[in-house]
């Protein structure tokens, strides 16, 4: 019996696994495969990766360190964040026939508004709540998932909104955000463009709580 491998397998040699399956899928397969994209773990991007592990296996304290992520915009910054995501999605305990949901990411409100803030939450967490709910119910509500399903870290993506509100609405939100993190202990991870800062540095607080990375 012959070991030659045959010519068509040889030509696909250097590409790697996916590659290699997609290399024989009709014209529209390969196509619909090049627009889903790919993930380009450059330095920067594994640098941010292995920050944010750092603080998934962080235990719970008292003061949780947090992580401001800033990028310009069209940095890949979103694509990291999904991709961490995606190597944490969320398991079921079949002992606790309850879902285990290390990371949730949600997307900062438009403007500073608390209730749309805690909606966006819950939607994440995939849970039911009531459309009259007042900011307060939400609130107790995410706090008891949290700990049911054991989030350990809470990302939201496009916090520079923030500075779309009055300086009052500012505070109100990141005031909620920092209650937040005390009282459930998990890590919080902020991310946007470079008006993130300015959403943030205007509270000493805030700005100690959270340490800024830039991905350049």
């Amino acid at each position: 019996m012959s070991n030659q491998t045959s010519p068509a397998k040889d030509a696909y040699a250097h590409l790697n696994e996916r590659a290699r399956g997609l290399a024989g899928k009709s014209d529209d397969s390969r196509i619909y495969a090049i627009r889903e994209g790919a993930w380009l773990g450059y330095k920067d991007a594994k640098r941010i990766i292995g920050r944010m592990e750092e603080l998934l296996a962080y235990p719970r304290i008292t003061r949780m360190p947090n992580l401001l992520l800033v990028a310009p915009s069209f940095n890949g910054k979103t694509s990291i964040l999904r991709r961490f995501v995606s190597e944490h999605l969320p398991v079921l305990d079949p002992a606790g026939e309850v879902t285990i949901c290390p990371v949730i990411m949600v997307e900062s409100p438009p403007k500073p508004d608390i209730s749309d803030f805690y909606t966006r939450i819950l939607d994440a967490l995939m849970t039911p709540y009531k459309p009259t709910a007042s900011v307060q119910e939400k609130y107790s509500q995410i706090k008891r998932l949290f700990r049911q399903m054991d989030v350990r870290m809470l990302i939201v993506d496009e916090i520079h909104h923030l500075i779309a509100g009055s300086l009052n609405r500012q505070q109100e939100f990141r005031n909620a955000l920092k209650n937040l993190g005390n009282e459930t202990m998990v890590c919080i991870v902020a991310a946007g463009i470079e008006d993130a800062y300015n959403a943030f540095n205007t509270d000493p607080q805030m700005s100690s709580r959270f340490t800024p990375e830039e991905l350049r």
